[in-house]
């Protein structure tokens, strides 16, 4: 590697010839130099300083400047930092800092600037100092402008091969999440330092869902707090994205419901009663109406429209009551739409599949998003609340639980009555919500979770989402990048449910025993994580391990759903929809169950405990194929039964929700 360095800085005759050679440091990784360094220092140490003096006499003191590719010159100069410096650079240095986000300078012109000085502290000998510096500035910048994009996207392929850790960029951000250095910004950079997070260094593959980003939750909260309370209405807006923003930080993260409890008791309880106060003040509440409507209005509040598994459920639902005479006859269902377009863009097709069972949607992302990733949440809370108001709702139905829109508008009370639908966080508890719902129920039509009363509306998957016809020929297509002549087991989800010690000791002395398995771990998530604790598990023999689990990140579940032979449940966080989804394929499926009381031994597919887990476990993955598919289609018979049952207590269990007494109505 050195002396293909060291022949590609003796052709460097011209600027463009370097930036060739720049640009193919980014082929290798740190150790790669890191190694080069300790096997020939000196030899080193003279291909550091010709390309210093390269990029001075071909760039720096032609008054030229470089792109963002020109820090990864780190990668060079990271080995050597307190070997080798240079003071030749800190006119550059000085000159940048002057200037940086001063009045007057485009952001374009400040990203021009802001690599200058990173440049000069790496060529300088202070790579670290100068990514921290990096990381900081770039996070006051619009993200919007056309250099940001390449800048971000050099960021997410450089720092993971420049061995950026995260305890660096924490460091880092620390800084700049100051509460009293922030509050001094103006909203827009402020605003920028959380879309960058979020949009940016949130998606390195190193940084992805690592948990170590709720060590900025202190920080973040007291910076919420503090727009909180600010009287400013633009202080209001920004905290209201902090809420969505810290919402979606954390819940990537969280791995229990005591979290979940803290974030309501902690964020959406203090944000709800600064949203009811403002309500009052600008007199948002619904309000009796004097003309009957023909029917009742039902809003259902989504955070956007995507094909995920609280849509697949959500639909499937709407679909059974709204063919049901004694729910159409009497109600009509509205969808409001917050349009996130932080989290995704909205499914046009799945737009369609409402529209199509006769459900309109209010997009309010079609008015607000104008502006990106610097939308109003303020100004698309108080028209979601204005087109409520509007259409007269009776019923607001609300799957949210920690959005800042969502929960202002529970807080000024938008409906009469309103209803939190629980797709798994079962601690969501605001004092605007007069009732509870949740389809995570069995067969139950009346429960308790978590010491909050739920009434169970039992859904049965509409069959187009639980078998959709696939060729053969793709499944055959996935399965060969496997192994043959192995049994494989796994799990589709989120990854942070897998990320559980007991769940993965599990797993691995179950594959120990069973030496013909591989685990196919589908989905986006922690990896590190799970990897540490595997490591962590295996000791010496982790990296054999290895070789039989696959990270496969997101999959079609359509399509894998085929692939896994048998799909062993999560634990203590049990896998949702995605699993009943698969169960639907005619596959099996083992499940430790949260109350066994409601288990019968004899099941070979629910445990009551792990011991038991782990005997049913034994148990399926040693049934020979005919075996199997008996064990399947006794299951799969029962099923029908059981769904058609379900359907039926499902709609009477709602039917009965909406027409319960509602608290706002009691008080008036």
């Amino acid at each position: 590697m050195i002396d293909r360095l060291k022949e590609g800085l003796q052709k460097c005759q011209y600027k463009s010839d370097l930036e060739v050679l720049l640009k193919s440091l980014l082929s290798y990784e740190i150790g790669d130099f890191e190694r080069a360094y300790v096997q020939s220092p000196q030899d080193y140490l003279q291909v550091a300083q010709t390309l210093r003096e390269r990029l001075l006499t071909l760039v720096l003191k032609n008054g030229d400047v470089g792109e963002s590719f020109y820090l990864a010159t780190y990668l060079v100069f990271a080995p050597i930092e307190g070997v080798d410096s240079s003071n030749e650079l800190e006119v550059f240095i000085k000159t940048a800092q002057e200037y940086f986000l001063q009045e007057g300078l485009s952001d374009i012109e400040n990203l021009m600037l802001l690599e200058l000085e990173v440049l000069g502290w790496i060529l300088s000998g202070e790579s670290k100092k100068g990514i921290q510096r990096y990381i900081q500035g770039i996070s006051h910048l619009q993200m919007h402008l056309g250099p940001m994009g390449r800048a971000s996207e050099f960021i997410r392929e450089a720092f993971p091969k420049m061995g950026i850790s995260m305890e660096l960029f924490l460091e880092s951000m620390r800084e700049i999440l100051a509460l009293e250095y922030c509050m001094s910004l103006p909203i827009m950079r402020a605003r920028s330092i959380l879309n960058w997070q979020l949009h940016c260094f949130w998606n390195i593959t190193s940084f992805f869902n690592h948990r170590s980003w709720l060590e900025l939750y202190p920080l973040w909260r007291e910076l919420f707090y503090a727009y909180l309370k600010s009287p400013q209405s633009e202080h209001l807006d920004h905290a209201m994205y902090m809420q969505f923003f810290i919402y979606h930080m954390c819940g990537n993260s969280y791995a229990s419901q005591d979290q979940w409890r803290s974030f309501c008791d902690e964020i959406d309880l203090v944000a709800s009663r600064r949203y009811e106060e403002f309500g009052r003040e600008h007199h948002l509440a619904c309000v009796s109406e004097s003309t009957p409507k023909p029917k009742r209005v039902i809003g259902i509040l989504r955070d956007r429209i995507v094909e995920n598994s609280p849509y697949k459920v959500e639909y499937s639902f709407l679909k059974q009551i709204l063919a049901h005479p004694k729910f159409s006859q009497v109600y009509t269902i509205k969808i409001y739409l917050m349009s996130l377009l932080e989290k995704s863009d909205n499914s046009e097709a799945a737009m369609q599949n409402y529209r199509g069972l006769g459900i309109e949607i209010f997009d309010v992302g079609a008015e607000c998003n104008q502006e990106g990733f610097y939308n109003s949440h303020l100004h698309k809370a108080l028209r979601l609340n204005e087109e409520m108001k509007k259409d007269g709702v009776d019923i607001l139905i609300s799957p949210n639980n920690g959005y800042g829109i969502s929960d202002f508008l529970l807080a000024v009370r938008s409906a009469k009555k309103q209803i939190f639908w629980s797709h798994g966080n079962f601690v969501y508890n605001l004092p605007y919500l007069d009732s509870k719902m949740t389809h995570i129920c069995g067969n139950a039509t009346s429960l308790r979770h978590e010491g909050y009363e739920f009434v169970g509306v039992p859904v049965v998957m509409d069959r187009e989402f639980y078998d959709p016809y696939v060729p053969q020929e793709i499944i055959n297509h996935h399965r060969a990048k496997y192994p043959k002549d192995k049994q494989i087991i796994g799990t589709i989800g989120r990854l942070t449910k897998i990320d559980s010690l007991p769940y993965l000791r599990m797993i691995v002395s179950l594959m120990q025993e069973f030496p013909d398995t591989i685990y196919l771990a589908c989905g986006s998530g922690n990896i590190k994580e799970i990897q540490s604790k595997l490591e962590e598990i295996l000791g010496e023999g982790y990296e054999e391990f290895m070789k039989r689990f696959y990270f496969c990140g997101y999959v079609d579940s359509a399509i894998y759903g085929h692939i896994l032979d048998l799909w062993l449940d999560s634990f203590p966080m049990e896998q949702g929809e995605s699993r009943i989804e698969y169960v639907a394929k005619g596959k099996l499926s083992l499940v430790l169950a949260k109350d066994p009381s409601k288990i019968k031994q004899e099941w070979k597919t629910m445990a009551v405990d792990e011991e038991d887990y782990r005997e049913k476990a034994r148990y399926l993955l040693g049934l020979g194929s005919g075996q199997k598919q008996a064990l399947i289609d006794e299951i799969m018979g029962g099923l029908a039964r059981y769904n058609q049952n379900r359907e039926e207590m499902g709609v009477e269990s709602f039917l009965e929700c909406l027409n319960g007494q509602d608290s706002y109505s009691h008080r008036l």
